[in-house]
């Protein structure tokens, strides 16, 4: 029977985990109804609006979104390039500095660094939506101008 290394569940991180993501559930559930509320309001002012402040609204809200995306695509890309180092560099897989909320079990060598390389196609897939994103703000930006 072969034994593997484990790597320990931090419980620390996984309680504060649990509370963060209670809160912003608590927190979200308000917002997404005011949310709904707001979409009405503006639907009934894009109702009553003239053709060009439709165009104006169209405009600052597609450029808004692909500002939106573009920012956290940005931040998930460099998010995940972070990891893909830890892991090239330790060559295992989590490196002993990571916090994980459960045991698991530790890859070491070549199984690590394809993980590492795997990583590297998710982060040039997040900033390729992110560059994707940027640049069809820009397109709505001159395009309803």
């Amino acid at each position: 029977m072969k034994t593997f290394d484990t790597h320990p569940a931090d419980r620390a991180y996984r309680r504060r985990l649990a509370w963060l993501l209670s809160i912003a559930a608590l927190l979200g559930m308000p917002m997404l109804a005011f949310f709904g509320h707001w979409l009405g309001e503006v639907g009934e002012s894009l109702r009553l609006a003239s053709p060009l402040e439709r165009r104006q609204g169209l405009r600052v809200l597609l450029a808004g979104l692909g500002l939106g995306l573009g920012a956290a695509a940005t931040g998930v890309a460099a998010a995940i390039g972070r990891r893909r180092r830890d892991i090239l560099e330790t060559a295992t897989l989590p490196p002993p500095h990571w916090r994980t909320i459960r045991d698991v079990r530790v890859l070491r060598g070549p199984p690590a660094l394809a993980w590492g390389r795997r990583l590297g196609w998710a982060r040039d897939a997040a900033a390729t939506i992110a560059l994707a994103s940027l640049l069809g703000s820009l397109w709505a930006l001159a395009h309803y101008a």
